[in-house]
């Protein structure tokens, strides 16, 4: 091993992608690419809140988020915010507890959220990126 080499320690306290994680992949049971699916339901719901998913509820340590994810039934909770019915419908169809029923990426693609917001901003550069966010959210 070079003298260099560092291993890296991923701790709970540290491994921030905690709050994208799926109920399956935390009581690690099978989990395949649908569990991918929950986490971008994560990452666009702190897209449109700036808040990741259950931050609201301010567990005390890592663990009672886990153990909340994984044993509740309900998805996040999202009443707090001002999203848009097409964007929560969206969020919820990627925090179905059962995986086999999340969509897989390529139907999630023609979901009506993606689709009217594609329709709806044709026209918008990438630098616009930030706008349209706000606009859909």
């Amino acid at each position: 091993r070079p003298p260099s080499f560092r291993p890296v320690v991923v701790t709970p306290r540290s491994f921030y992608p905690r709050y994208f994680m799926a109920p399956e992949v935390l009581q690690q049971d099978k989990f395949g690419r649908r569990s991918d699916i929950w986490s971008v339901g994560g990452v666009v719901l702190q897209m449109a809140t700036t808040d990741p998913p259950w931050k609201c509820m301010k567990f005390s340590t890592p663990m009672a988020l886990f153990y909340h994810v994984a044993s509740t039934d309900k998805p996040p909770p999202m009443d707090q915010y001002r999203l848009s019915p097409a964007l929560r419908a969206f969020i919820l169809r990627c925090f179905d507890r059962d995986p086999e029923r999340r969509p897989h990426a390529v139907e999630l693609r023609r979901d009506p959220f993606l689709l009217e917001s594609a329709e709806d901003h044709d026209d918008l550069q990438l630098d616009d990126t930030l706008q349209r966010i706000e606009r859909v959210a």
